[in-house]
């Protein structure tokens, strides 16, 4: 609880300052190195959520070997920058192609926290091939060492991307209902990170053509702050921005977003997304994936990292 707490005065500090400190582009390249030939992440790694827990960064991850098929992979690493796949390079979970149009499902958009008993809970998307560019399935499972998964259960039907935070007792949720064009982010609050009550209302919206969010936004990654709560979302053109608030509700955008981009801060692909934020020591690490769009979706998804220091060289700085 000491740790937590002296965790988020350090991101109170980032939040009195008259402006939030330079992003810096952690030298470019891929974090997680493709796997070899034939394995389940040859094609792609990237959509990576991070948590740390005991001085040590885990990471789980999208992996892809087609087009269609995605499952997620577990690293971990000392320093946040090196990793190590672990479960010797295998998924932690699978996708399920054995079955029916009904039954098939993809795994997408890993989400991780740790939970009250020191355990990892890992929110995730199931993908039906029957609901081929319709809404995914949120559900839910816990682990001890962060390779085999207890109890799913599904939280959430017609819902795409879920970002979970525990905090004070405490599993808040934010998430896209229905599917990324829905073009909104809604919220709820769970005592035990499995049961919900549903639905919850519409609490940030997409400011439309003309915006960098365009049609839409969703929900990347959530901190507890002495003040509230910071968001880092994606909007449409697929860039990363930034929103505060003081009850997870009502949210303030920040007015110099776009943060996260291709183009002048070094990031190489056409696109930037899926942010996963870790607070550290004196900074906050901030890993997001990028990549280049194709004819049939992403192509060539990256992993890469940028740091955000907690206190400026001058305030407002």
């Amino acid at each position: 609880q000491t740790q937590i707490a002296d965790l988020q005065a350090r991101i109170a500090t980032l939040e009195s300052n008259a402006c939030e400190c330079p992003l810096k582009i952690y030298p470019y390249g891929q974090l997680v190195a493709l796997g070899p030939a034939g394995s389940f992440d040859d094609l792609a790694a990237w959509d990576a959520t991070v948590v740390k827990k005991d001085g040590v960064y885990h990471m789980w991850y999208r992996g892809r070997s087609t087009v269609v098929n995605a499952s997620v992979g577990y690293a971990t690493s000392t320093d946040g920058v090196t990793w190590t796949k672990q479960n010797s390079g295998n998924p932690v979970l699978s996708h399920y192609h054995g079955g029916t149009p009904s039954e098939n499902y993809d795994i997408h958009y890993p989400r991780a926290v740790v939970d009250e008993n020191g355990n990892f809970r890992l929110y995730y998307a199931r993908a039906y091939d029957e609901l081929a560019g319709e809404p995914h399935e949120i559900w839910t499972a816990w682990s001890s060492d962060g390779i085999t998964w207890n109890k799913h259960r599904k939280v959430r039907d017609n819902a795409d991307l879920a970002i979970p935070l525990y905090a004070d007792g405490t599993y808040y949720l934010w998430y896209t209902s229905g599917s990324f064009d829905g073009g909104v982010i809604n919220f709820n609050t769970s005592p035990d990170g499995e049961n919900y009550s549903w639905p919850a209302g519409v609490h940030l919206s997409a400011d439309g053509a003309g915006s960098w969010e365009g049609a839409w936004v969703a929900p990347n990654a959530v901190t507890k702050t002495a003040d509230g709560f910071k968001m880092w979302y994606m909007g449409a053109s697929v860039a990363i921005g930034t929103a505060t608030s003081t009850d997870g509700i009502n949210w303030t955008k920040n007015p110099a977003n776009p943060v996260l981009y291709n183009g002048p801060l070094g990031i190489e692909g056409s696109f930037t997304a899926f942010a996963s934020v870790v607070p550290d020591d004196n900074s906050v690490k901030i890993y997001f994936s990028d990549g280049d769009m194709g004819a049939t979706g992403p192509e060539n998804q990256r992993i890469g990292m940028a740091i955000q220091a907690l206190q400026c060289a001058s305030v407002g700085g």
